[in-house]
């Protein structure tokens, strides 16, 4: 089958997935209204530690959890009974926050850090791997899930001694793709006479399927595989392209951003506005002023990647070139109600944006417009928040 049939054939696939998901009402998932479908703490962390946990209000008391231990630590069981197990949430461990943290009696330790679109902080599986190792010898499992079970990155591993920790000897990689939605089916089976846990199960499978990009009708997923199989060469060829067109289509984007900003912030009225190379470490788009410091501004910027990893936007300037605090101090309550409230060395403010690792919505017309008027009109709302701020330090640094 030629390339072209091919596509068309996945597309009528795809339709009638849609369709049986319209059927059966699965676009109506109570997670995605209630909370941001990304939201590592307060829904998937909340979720699995309210499942896991013996004394939560599905009131089954271990079922879940003796599941979960049988699947991802099988050895559990050589000197624990699942009695003596207790379930914890955002363990502090002084220099961290473990994000579910599973003890025995016998100090039996299961660690779980979970990721969705979030990146690796430095040292962090180093810094767990350390107090759990200190805490508990060797009778511990460190698990890193995240979506697809992709591996940690380098500065998560290495530690401070310039040595690295190994996967499988000692952390255990789990993915929401396959490890969790087969942990979770198995849940289901206890479920069958607790319709509404049985359901609310269900949703969160579909709202996985949804952030992995799954077919959430099985029958529908067989065709397409088989499909694949009979036309391996010509699917094979698609797929080696994806990336790549991937990383054409945020760039096309960034490059519409820049256009609109252009329009909106014109040169005339003293503005700049700057597109870097983002096939580069750490660029992106920025926002200046010839009133304000040549060293601050509005914008996006890759971690470090615009088009593989999370970006942050805020305000960004170097501690080294400018009096940072002064300016956090002028603008922090201002920028409150956009939710930057993060700072490091080279950003005074700024916050984590999900929107081109998940590229999904970048294909969708409809979308692609909706998420470029929310960053015009995010630039265009914080430039009214600390313009005048900016000008009066400026003029006070001279």
């Amino acid at each position: 089958m030629e390339t072209k049939k091919l596509l068309k054939k996945i597309k009528e696939v795809i339709a009638k997935n849609e369709e049986i998901r319209k059927l059966k009402k699965e676009s109506f998932n109570i997670f995605s209204i209630l909370r941001k479908e990304s939201d590592e703490e307060h829904l998937h962390s909340a979720f699995i530690f309210e499942l896991l946990n013996p004394k939560s209000s599905h009131d089954l008391g271990n079922v879940f959890l003796e599941k979960f231990l049988k699947r991802f630590a099988k050895d559990f069981s050589k000197n624990n009974k699942i009695d003596d197990f207790q379930v914890i949430k955002e363990f502090d461990i002084g220099n961290g926050r473990i994000d579910i943290l599973i003890r025995s009696k016998n100090n039996y330790v299961i660690a779980i850090e979970n990721k969705i679109y979030a990146e690796d902080q430095n040292t962090q599986l180093c810094r767990y791997h350390s107090y759990l190792k200190s805490r508990s010898r060797d009778d511990f499992k460190l698990l890193y899930l995240n979506l697809w079970g992709n591996a940690p990155s380098e500065i998560s591993i290495k530690c401070e001694n310039e040595k690295k920790i190994e996967e499988d000897k000692d952390f255990t990689i789990l993915s929401y793709r396959k490890d969790i939605i087969e942990w979770l089916e198995d849940c289901i089976k206890e479920t069958y006479n607790y319709p509404t846990l049985r359901e609310t199960i269900l949703q969160y499978i579909n709202l996985i399927k949804k952030l992995t990009n799954q077919l959430t009708d099985n029958k529908m997923k067989e065709e397409l595989k088989n499909l694949i199989k009979e036309n391996y060469n010509e699917a094979k060829l698609v797929a080696d392209q994806i990336q790549e067109v991937e990383k054409d289509t945020v760039f096309e984007f960034f490059k519409d951003l820049k256009k609109e900003l252009t329009e909106k912030f014109p040169e005339n009225d003293g503005w700049q506005v700057e597109l870097d190379n983002l096939g580069e470490r750490y660029t992106g788009i920025s926002l200046k002023n010839e009133k304000w410091d040549s060293d601050i501004g509005i914008g996006i910027e890759g971690q470090p990647y615009v088009d593989k990893s999370v970006s942050v936007i805020g305000i960004y300037g170097n501690k080294d070139k400018l009096p940072q605090e002064k300016y956090k101090d002028a603008i922090k309550d201002k920028l409150k109600k956009f939710d930057l409230n993060k700072s490091s060395n080279s950003w005074v403010l700024y916050k984590y944006i999900y929107d081109f690792k998940n590229k999904k919505q970048l294909f969708d017309k409809d979308k692609r417009q909706e998420l470029l008027d929310k960053y015009i009109n995010l630039f265009e709302n914080i430039k009214k928040e600390v313009n005048n701020d900016f000008i009066n330090l400026k003029t006070n640094q001279l």
